[in-house]
């Protein structure tokens, strides 16, 4: 097979859908080196392509079940896509040893050459039979990703480049590193696997004549580029100070010229200088080829022989069950689908089943170890309803791998279940005067004082609190001797708005510097429903003389009139509520008896509670803090690490009419009508559902199951994941019909991500035409059933048209949807600050003291929170929607 008078061969391995990437490989390549392009070969991991497709492409190629590797079906069907195409390698390189080659250098797909690599051939001339290239020779502890311990987890060399020279050394090299890859070539980082890499880290000790090349010039790519700045100079690349050889664009976005990588935070197309047009030029070429017919070739091996998609999920479970072996295709890729509800025997004392899938399932994702704690029966329980309800979406699998689950969990009595766990006054109340109960209607046409103190009545006698009762007349003095300070109240545990608005609190506090005690009220959730504080509880009284009460207006009076009458006797009452639509409900209005001043996060929201009280109601936003940067990947939440993602996200709970996620569905579906392709945008529906919502979550996901454009997340998250997720994601969508702040959409501008959001109610305050896309809206009547309280009121239907092109707009138009996401986040710096919501809450405590203790507290000037359309320092010209 060798050319006359050659002896190195080179190569590269991909599968049909990346050939796009070797063409590109190949054509600089041959422009560097035109010998070294004449001994190029294409190792095929996939089927042989058509004779047509062959013959069109400027190199041979060889197939890999031509390599002679008898175990090749076994590792198809226990190996993914990524998986395989490394897990050949060794058996590559041999393979062209055999056919006369007694030199040949590997690269991966994703690389472009530079300049003629003749240190290879003076290496391996010396007698070097092993070339190697470290990933970094500089530690990298600036605190970004990669760093050091990345490097040693995933390898210290990077096997995008190996040169190797036929000698008794390498072939046994080549050996043992094919047998440890017929089973361990995976990613699993616990156990210090990561596919075929990691074990190159032993090669140094067992190929006695190998060369670590530290040359700057090769093999360059985000992991070294701290330490080889890469310029041009006068028309020549070069990397660190010396020539540039190969540059490895590993992490690439085909359609994003904005990210060098994706499997890293510390470089953006911002701030690698010259190196942004050797990024250009690539994409360019790379896109070139990105039409042709190869692309569309699906992957031989992602299919059973009945057709049907295996789940990578599957090969994981087929991988821990079967040693590798010879086996003919056939018996490798039958559908073995009793296996996906294989139980798994570490669970046998538990008293929920668990299977082999849903135990490989929790060991890859971060995002569930960090949910359901499995030591614990309550996470045991929980994880197995996050299978039965979110599994099934996430990973395509057949009835059968839910069966064993399904049956024994019950799921129709969860609800039963959660009510069990609640608290005795609750209980009553559900039953007395609850949303459910027959005799609601009959309570809520009592007089409204006959109301209050039947409800009393009932909570005080069920409680065994004293019987003095929480309102608050006018009239009432304010105890004196009280500390000056807060007493914070609120669902300080639960995974919900309300539930970050209070610990978004606690930290407004202390940075203001005000003394304050901390009272959790139970949210009684779903257990995966709850976070864990950051800081404790306290049971006993406060003995400060403010209470804020971070709970809305629906339930200020239950909770009041549950709490000892010594825990708010003689203390300021704050309520700070929320509410969605433009009037506050007469059924709340009793509320305002039981506090002396109302704080609300928008403008919307004061207007609601104003018109019903002549008390003062004051806009106190929530606090939208910067969010330190993530270490966090896509893979880790198992999204494509490449596609244009737009997220879109919702609680159940709130109340899904008012969330309007299907209005985000239809606008993505219109902005992006192209079919289905592994390259293109996808909508990343992020929803929390607990026990009330699983049927409404089961029909959302019903609507969009057969959309392989959606990926449908449905599981707790914590706030520092969810950042992670906002981060990951390019853009973020809400078309909802009302909010009383829009947390979701503050933070994902402070995030500097472009939002397009409806135009209406409590986001209007900060979001504006200059900072991100409103969509305008027209006024429609709230249906019944749609939103408790709501009738006679009204709230918006936003343009779902204009969405679509906005959404389209920001695809298309990198650069304007990113200088409206930076002027986003500056906005939300300056003005949303936790420093400047603090500020704002100081002002209100010393009014508070000065008027309702005589208690004079040394105070600044009114903080005033700007209107998002108010005039930006650095105005950025834009540009308008076509």
């Amino acid at each position: 097979m060798p050319a006359d008078g050659a002896a190195h061969a080179w190569t590269t391995i991909c599968s049909s859908n990346y050939i796009a990437y070797v063409r590109v490989l190949f054509e600089t390549l041959k422009r560097s080196d035109p010998i070294a392009a004449d001994n190029f070969f294409l190792i095929l991991a996939d089927d042989p392509l058509p004779r047509q497709l062959e013959d069109s492409l400027p190199f041979p190629v060889i197939n890999a079940a031509d390599l002679g590797l008898a175990e090749i079906w076994d590792m198809a069907i226990r190996y993914s896509i990524v998986e395989f195409n490394t897990a050949i390698k060794p058996s590559a390189l041999r393979y062209l040893f055999d056919q006369g080659f007694d030199r040949v250098t590997y690269l991966d797909p994703d690389m472009a050459v530079f300049k003629r690599m003749s240190q290879i051939g003076d290496l391996h001339d010396a007698g070097h039979d092993l070339i190697l290239t470290p990933h970094s020779t500089s530690p990298l502890i600036d605190g970004k990703d990669p760093d050091d311990i990345r490097l040693m987890r995933t390898g210290a060399y990077n096997l995008g480049f190996i040169s190797v020279q036929d000698s008794r050394d390498t072939r046994a090299l080549l050996d043992w590193w094919q047998t440890q890859l017929l089973k361990n070539c995976r990613v699993d980082l616990d156990n210090g696997l990561f596919v075929d890499q990691k074990f190159m880290d032993l090669a140094p000790s067992y190929c006695s004549h190998t060369h670590i090349l530290r040359h700057s010039g090769y093999n360059v790519a985000y992991w070294n580029l701290a330490s080889r700045k890469v310029e041009q100079v006068d028309g020549v690349w070069k990397a660190g100070g010396e020539d540039l050889y190969c540059f490895h664009f590993s992490g690439v976005v085909a359609d994003n010229p904005n990210i060098l990588s994706v499997h890293q935070n510390r470089f953006t197309a911002d701030n690698i200088g010259d190196l942004r047009i050797m990024l250009l030029q690539y994409l360019n070429k790379l896109n070139g080829y990105r039409g042709d017919a190869f692309a569309d070739i699906p992957y031989a091996f992602g299919r059973f022989s009945d057709s049907s998609d295996v789940p990578d999920i599957y090969r994981k479970v087929f991988a821990a069950e079967n040693k590798p072996t010879i086996r003919a295709r056939n018996d490798a890729f039958a559908a073995n689908l009793a296996l996906l509800d294989t139980p798994d025997s570490n669970f046998d004392q538990s008293e929920y089943p668990f299977t082999k899938v849903m135990s490989a399932i929790w060991k890859i994702r971060p995002d569930l170890r960090d949910a359901f704690n499995l030591s614990d029966r309550r996470g045991q329980e929980a994880f197995c309803r996050w299978f039965i309800s979110a599994a099934e979406r996430e990973y395509q699998l057949p009835q059968c791998a839910y069966a064993s689950v399904r049956a024994a969990l019950e799921f129709s009595d969860v609800e039963t279940a959660a009510s069990a766990r609640s608290m005795l006054a609750r209980k009553i109340m559900r039953v007395s005067v609850g949303e459910k109960s027959l005799a609601r209607k009959t309570f809520r046409a009592l007089p409204h004082v006959a109301r209050v103190r039947i409800r009393d009545f009932v909570i005080r006698a069920a409680s065994g609190h004293s019987p003095y009762g929480a309102r608050v007349a006018t009239s009432t003095r304010k105890n004196g001797s009280l500390t000056p300070g807060f007493a914070l109240f609120g669902y300080m545990s639960a995974m919900s708005g309300v539930g970050e608005g209070v610990r978004r609190m606690t930290s407004i506090l202390g940075s203001a510097g005000l003394a304050a005690s901390h009272h959790m009220i139970d949210a009684h959730g779903h257990p995966s429903e709850q976070t864990d504080l950051d800081a404790g509880s306290a049971s006993e009284p406060s003995p400060y003389n403010c209470a804020l009460f971070h709970i809305n207006a629906d339930q200020t009076p239950n909770i009041l009139n549950s709490l000892p009458a010594s825990a708010i006797r003689g203390r300021y009452r704050i309520g700070y509520w929320a509410w969605e639509l433009p009037s506050l409900p007469d059924a709340y209005v009793e509320a305002l008896d039981y506090v002396d001043e109302v704080w609300v996060p928008s403008n919307y929201v004061r207007r609601a509670v104003q018109e019903k009280t002549n008390k003062p109601v004051h806009v106190v936003p929530h606090a939208v803090p910067r969010k330190p940067d993530s270490r966090e990947i896509r893979i880790n939440f198992g999204l494509p690490a490449s596609n244009f993602l737009v997220l879109c996200a919702l609680d159940l709970k709130s109340h899904i009419a008012r969330k309007n996620p299907l209005a985000a569905y239809e606008a993505f579906c219109k902005a992006f009508p192209e079919p289905y392709s592994k390259e293109g945008p996808r909508l990343v529906l992020k929803v929390i559902s607990g026990p009330d919502q699983l049927t409404t979550s089961r029909d959302l996901f019903a609507k969009v199951r057969n959309d392989k454009r959606v990926i449908f997340i449905d599981m707790p998250m914590s706030t520092e994941r969810y950042t992670a997720l906002q981060r990951l994601c390019d853009a973020y969508i809400s078309l909802h019909r009302s909010e009383g702040f829009g947390l979701n959409i503050a933070e994902c501008m402070q995030l500097g991500k472009p939002v397009i959001a409806t135009d209406y109610s409590g986001n209007a305050d900060f979001l504006s035409d200059n900072l991100g896309y409103p969509v305008p809206y027209s006024l429609i009547p709230v249906k019944e059933g749609e939103y408790p309280e709501a009738e006679g009121q009204v709230w918006a239907e936003p343009d779902v048209d204009y969405a679509a092109a906005a959404l389209r707009h920001v695809f298309d138009n990198p650069k304007d949807a990113r200088a409206k996401g930076l002027a986003a986040k500056a906005h939300m710096q300056r003005h949303y600050s936790v420093e400047r919501i603090s500020e704002l809450v100081l002002e209100h405590y010393a009014r508070i003291q000065d008027t309702a203790f005589a208690k004079s507290v040394v105070r600044g000037p009114v903080p005033i929170i700007e209107p998002a359309n108010a005039p930006i320092e650095q105005p950025i010209s834009m540009g308008k929607l076509a």
